[in-house]
């Protein structure tokens, strides 16, 4: 990826957006990393090594308030350059603005796992932390057909998903496969969701490695609306809670 997800242009952006008072959107996630639906668009007071502070939100009446521990996903940017990432709520405090004035501020964890937000509304999640999550491919032709037509499948291993497609790891045996057909299913188990996922997929990337395994790219071809919204959620379900829990496995590491 480009722009943003590169460390030292997002990391630039934050502090331009700091310096110049500007602010971050929260969206706040449950403890399985789901979103909550709750949404708070806050300045952002300061950047340090590994916190930044923001102002604390306004909160609605039914709304219980953001706490220690609370998992959220954070997004900033400018110019069309946006930048979406993982934080946590450490702690509420009253924050020193000025020599005269304290305001009411979160304290959060610096943003982990950032990536470009500039060409989807969905985070791509890399699977590097999380080798739990296996997917099998199949042969398909356009159009899609009906999943009964499917015949052998072939293990994969999922490198990073977002809502618009996969990347893949695929072992040398679907050579063959991969070779004769550009339209595949992709069947996905998520810990998230309580049946396995059948994904129409286009081959939009096709790498074959030193060692005769192949990258794959695959983006969904998703054939009616309703359909397709509810793979979106399902899949964006999947990358909140994987964020969450790269997350926690940072903390735990570096508590061990």
């Amino acid at each position: 990826m480009s722009g943003p997800t590169d460390p030292p242009s997002w990391r630039a952006s934050l502090a331009d957006v700091q310096q110049r008072g500007g602010a971050v959107q929260l969206i706040g996630l449950s403890v399985d990393a789901l979103p909550t639906g709750r949404q708070y668009r806050v300045r952002l007071l300061a950047c340090e090594a590994e916190h930044i502070v923001v102002a604390k939100p306004r909160y609605r009446r039914d709304d219980p308030g953001l706490k220690p521990g609370q998992g959220l996903a954070i997004r900033g940017g400018d110019d069309g350059q946006w930048w979406e990432g993982a934080t946590e709520v450490i702690q509420s405090e009253h924050y020193q603005l000025n020599r005269r004035k304290r305001v009411s501020a979160l304290r959060l964890s610096f943003p982990q796992y950032v990536g470009s937000a500039q060409r989807r509304s969905f985070y791509r999640v890399e699977m590097d932390d999380l080798s739990l999550h296996q997917a099998y491919l199949s042969a398909a032709a356009p159009p899609i057909e009906d999943v009964c037509h499917v015949k052998r499948s072939y293990p994969a291993r999922l490198l990073n998903i977002s809502g618009g497609g996969v990347s893949l790891e695929a072992p040398c045996s679907a050579s063959e496969l991969l070779a004769r057909y550009d339209w595949l299913w992709c069947e996905l188990t998520l810990p998230t969701e309580p049946a396995p996922l059948m994904l129409p997929c286009r081959v939009v990337r096709l790498q074959m490695r030193p060692d005769g395994t192949y990258k794959i790219g695959l983006k969904y071809e998703l054939p009616d609306e309703p359909f397709a919204h509810r793979i979106v959620d399902q899949v964006c379900r999947f990358t909140a809670w994987a964020q969450r829990r790269k997350l926690q496995l940072r903390h735990s590491q570096m508590a061990g």
